[in-house]
């Protein structure tokens, strides 16, 4: 089994791109290549191999440590839900540069929360399809096959 890049790839192109010029070739033995021949594995093979990988590779990005959205130093308040009493009676004594600073950083923290709430979703979904076509598919897929060869012998 050999994996290449097909040809016609540039030199600086994005990862994602990469990920959809890999190609998988392999040679089958006599009596398998009767069922699984060249073009078969070019076409159907290569492209679940690239969704597979294309998977594995948001997976990977999503689960970085560092991609991770944080919130910036400039917030004061580290939770946009927990701005009290405190702060809105504070809020009366300030100038009106000092309150719309404040209130920008509210919004700004609501904002990053519910980004960080999105990626996570995402995170999941990313997840539990890469669970699916790890586990769930290819466990169906090889009980059907399975059983197409169980008909062919008896």
């Amino acid at each position: 089994m050999n994996v290449t890049f097909e040809k016609g790839m540039a030199k600086h192109s994005s990862n994602n791109d990469n990920l959809k010029t890999i190609k998988i070739d392999y040679a089958c033995e006599w009596p398998l290549e009767i069922l699984i021949d060249q073009q078969t594995i070019a076409k159907k093979y290569n492209m679940v191999f690239r969704l597979l990988i294309q998977i594995k590779y948001a997976k990977f990005i999503m689960e970085k440590r560092d991609y991770h959205i944080k919130k910036p130093n400039l917030l004061r308040f580290s939770n946009a839900y927990s701005f009290g009493k405190q702060y809105l009676e504070q809020m009366e004594d300030m100038g009106v540069r000092e309150q719309l600073l404040i209130e920008n950083q509210v919004m700004l923290g609501r904002l990053i929360q519910q980004l960080q709430l999105f990626q996570r979703e995402l995170l999941h979904f990313i997840v539990t399809m890469d669970d699916y076509f790890m586990n769930t598919a290819t466990s169906l897929e090889c009980i059907k096959f399975q059983d197409a060869l169980q008909k062919m012998k008896g």
